[in-house]
């Protein structure tokens, strides 16, 4: 691995802040070196396996294309210190079918649970998982991801771009549930924001509602960074246009448009007109509605040749920038605000369509990035051709007059740094920046009290008030999607499109000739089975009709559509344009494109195969892996946490280990146990299994690809539910341990934590339980459970503390059941109310 480059000062204070149980808020410019400010501290922590930060890495930022830049760069230096360090992540997450640094955005979905060592993701998956309704997971899993965001480094990138509703004129969305989290987990969760556009306002603010340090760059550091550079800024007076373009081309340009339409729009006329001219004029469109494969191609040709060439070139070939002359193709890029943040590429003209302050300095960031380049960037007006103002939307119409107004403060031949940006945003932002703080204090508690019902009802409506409330619709192109697509339809290729984009087009493709007589389909979930049967049966979706044709109507529709699909007729995937609604805003035909499942990576391990265990065997399975690697990643996070509620270290530890021991009592009931009994002796009748059952059963055989599925079905015995029973059983045995070891003042909020996790570790909903009883033995069988999960522990428990008489059906969270008035759920006093453990 090639020897890195003296880390910055500010990079250093960085660490140091961190190393010192700190949170950090970042300010500082584009390519300054933001992004290893962040990472070096977790990777050194990593490679000496130390416990100053947590094992995992959740690094967030506004856009998918940012992500998979970042990917690569840090899979390659994570194998690198593998190799120099010896240590063991790589082989020890291909043995477990993962991978240690993964990608998790809407397109490329490689980590739904955030189980690798750092997962790069985009805000919207960090906050969904945060709030317990994770996308591309079931919502019987929705709890899980949770826990991934507590106990992780968090890296949140720029923050300025975070979605706010109403074009932001409300305190609800992305950016302030960001807030509120950080703020919950200030005191346990390292965290990092950064940015290189906070408002002066929004950064002193920001220190004192987060608690964290502040590290921005000295004067000398700033012009250290320029290293020769001039960037200079022009208002243009006429509407952005293909002539205009290609007027100041002169090897590399790059186009930017607000919105995925006007950048196909303009890319095909530049193209056209490139053409037509017979210029030797390579045009590469880049936006956000591109399949993975066409994404990633199209922006490693933009990084090949708009980004920094190496230090030592091989063989012939030259490319990108080297000490401010380029070398790569006669090129003109046209995108939308993919490139805004994250590509490290840079053009020596920029024309760009109007936009906020803070974005439009993100943007610059495209233009005379590198060492010794000089470049300009030119902004455009809100217009037509024909000189009329078209919508600044997805931005805010006033944000936009105000760049407008305060670019003229800055002279055509003023070279613009960090300082003078700076001056800018605030000019801009910082009214903005202040009623956003003074909107967000006021509706605090309301914000917080929406994330505590989300965390308990994991009900994906939140999405619009809490994450985004222009949240992107996701369409498929299928002719026959209730032939094809039954199962996991977030594994098939899909394009994001805003609600209110597909609903306005709605007419058009109603009267669209070509069409099949069906204009759009959303998907509905078909529960199939028991969901507290071991999670062996997938969510079946079926597809119906969307009916309504009022567009307001549609919007709605959609907005809470898990996905929706429309038919080749009237919706396409172009080989240069990617997705196009058939609308007649382009002309274009179909190309008779019809969405396919996404690669999934391999796992080497089957389906779903799964071999009887007895319950000493399974809980002795589940400890071996809590051993060998769940305890070090959690350690820094219950270290933190047993700190911050002073108890006893290795509480947490007891807390895990009595749930792994207890989570499955439901399953030494008389029920369960004669279902599994009945179950494996048909397997043995039937000569797939070569034993006949014995002893106490955890687990059962079942093949997902054989006939497994329907024998179950035909089986005359049901499968009881086990998951809250065993909290029904167990709940006084797990309160009395605890109780001993940690105390009367936290042994209910543990007590609450471990009964929650054990009731909802098949489903994420569940509070009721049926009439059972343990069969005998039973207790037998849990005490060598116990036995197994405590090792080598000194905490304490009494096996005269399970529920052996019938336990009558009951609620662990009634709708009655209060804090204050215990005894409304399942008559046992230390338990309290469930409903509020989330």
């Amino acid at each position: 691995m090639a020897t890195e480059e003296r880390p910055r000062q500010f990079q250093r204070n960085v660490h140091e802040i961190l190393m010192r149980g700190k949170n950090v808020i970042l300010q500082a410019p584009t390519g300054a070196g933001k992004t290893r400010a962040a990472l070096q501290p977790y990777i050194q922590n990593l490679m000496r396996e130390e416990h100053l930060l947590p094992r995992t890495c959740l690094y967030a930022t506004p856009m998918r294309v940012l992500s998979n830049q970042f990917y690569q760069q840090y899979h390659a230096r994570l194998t690198g210190i593998e190799q120099q360090q010896g240590t063991d992540f790589i082989r020890l997450y291909q043995k477990l079918g993962r991978e240690p640094i993964s990608i998790q955005t809407g397109e490329q979905q490689d980590d739904p649970q955030f189980e690798s060592l750092l997962t790069f993701c985009t805000i919207d998956q960090l906050l969904a998982s945060f709030l317990g309704v994770p996308y591309s997971v079931d919502s019987r899993k929705a709890n899980l991801n949770v826990a991934a965001v507590f106990g992780s480094y968090l890296v949140l990138d720029e923050f300025h771009l975070y979605p706010l509703s109403r074009e932001g004129e409300s305190c609800f969305g992305a950016r302030t549930t960001a807030l509120s989290m950080l703020r919950l987990l200030q005191s346990t969760t390292r965290f990092i924001l950064m940015t290189a556009t906070f408002s002066t306002h929004l950064l002193t603010e920001l220190k004192r509602l987060l608690n964290a340090e502040i590290v921005s760059l000295s004067d000398d550091e700033l012009a250290q960074i320029a290293e020769g550079r001039e960037r200079r800024f022009a208002r243009a007076p006429a509407a952005l246009s293909a002539n205009a373009v290609l007027e100041k081309h002169d090897r590399c340009s790059l186009v930017i448009c607000n919105t995925v339409l006007r950048a196909q729009q303009m890319y095909w006329q530049i193209r056209q007109r490139v053409r037509e001219q017979e210029e030797d004029i390579e045009v590469v469109l880049l936006h956000s509605r591109l399949t993975a494969k066409d994404r990633k191609e199209r922006s490693e040709k933009v990084i090949h040749n708009l980004g920094q060439a190496p230090k030592e070139w091989e063989g012939e070939e030259r490319f990108g920038w080297k000490d401010g002359q380029y070398y790569g193709k006669n090129l003109i890029v046209v995108a939308t605000q993919v490139v805004e943040v994250g590509l490290d590429i840079s053009a020596q003209m920029l024309h760009t369509e109007l936009a906020p302050a803070n974005s439009l300095i993100q943007r610059a960031g495209r233009c005379a990035r590198f060492a010794q380049q000089k470049g300009t960037v030119i902004v455009y007006p809100l217009l037509d051709e024909q000189g009329e103002a078209i919508s600044a939307k997805p931005y805010h119409q006033s944000l936009c007059e105000s760049t407008w107004s305060a670019l003229q403060n800055i002279a055509l031949d003023q070279v613009v740094g960090f300082r003078e940006e700076q001056e800018l945003i605030d000019a801009v932002h910082t009214e903005e920046d202040r009623e956003l703080l003074e909107r967000y204090e006021k509706n605090r508690d309301v914000i917080e009290k929406n994330i505590f019902s989300s965390l308990n009802e994991h009900k994906r409506g939140v999405v619009s008030s809490l994450i985004r409330d222009v949240e992107q619709v996701h369409i498929l192109i299928h002719d026959d999607p209730n032939g094809a697509i039954q199962e996991e339809p977030w594994c098939w290729q899909s394009f994001a499109l805003h609600p209110d984009s597909l609903a306005g087009s709605w007419q058009a493709l109603q009267e669209n000739e070509d069409g099949p007589g069906w204009v759009c389909k959303q998907a509905i979930a078909v529960p199939e089975g028991d969901a507290d049967a071991d999670s062996r049966q997938k969510v079946r979706y079926q597809w119906e009709d969307i009916a309504t044709s009022n567009r307001s109507g549609v919007a709605e529709t959609l907005r809470g559509a898990l996905m929706v699909v429309l038919p080749p007729e009237l919706a396409t995937y172009h080989d240069e344009l990617g997705f196009v609604l058939l609308d007649g805003r382009l002309d274009i035909k179909s190309t008779g494109y019809q969405s396919e499942p996404l690669e999934k990576k391999k796992s080497g391990r089957p389906d779903i195969f799964i071999r009887q265990q007895s319950y000493l065997e399974h809980i002795s399975g589940l400890v071996l892996a809590y051993n060998r690697g769940i305890r070090q990643s959690i350690q820094y996070a219950a270290e933190h946490l047993e700190d911050q509620l002073q108890v006893p270290r290795g509480s947490i530890d007891q807390a895990i280990r009595l749930a792994l021991a207890c989570h499955d009592i439901g399953k030494l009931s008389e029920g369960w146990q004669h279902w599994a009994w009945e179950w494996q002796n048909l397997l043995f009748q039937k000569g797939w299994s070569a034993q006949p059952p014995q002893g106490f059963f955890a687990k059962t055989d079942y093949d997902s690809h054989s006939d497994h599925r329907i024998w179950q079905r035909d089986l005359k015995v049901p499968r009881p539910p086990h998951a809250c029973e065993s909290v029904a059983a167990g709940v006084e045995l797990i309160a009395e341990s605890l109780y001993q070891q940690i105390g009367e003042e936290h042994s209910e909020l543990f007590l609450r934590a471990v009964c929650g996790a054990i009731a909802r570790h098949h489903t994420s909903d569940a509070q009721t339980y049926k009439t059972f009883r343990l069969k005998q033995g039973a207790q037998g069988a849990l005490q060598e459970a116990l036995e197994r999960a405590k090792e080598q522990g000194t905490w304490t428990y009494s096996i005269s503390e399970l529920q052996r008489a019938e336990i009558k059906a009951g609620d662990l969270a009634p709708s009655t059941a209060t804090a204050t008035d215990p005894d409304t759920c399942i008559t046992r006093p230390r338990l309290g109310h469930l409903g509020e453990l989330e």
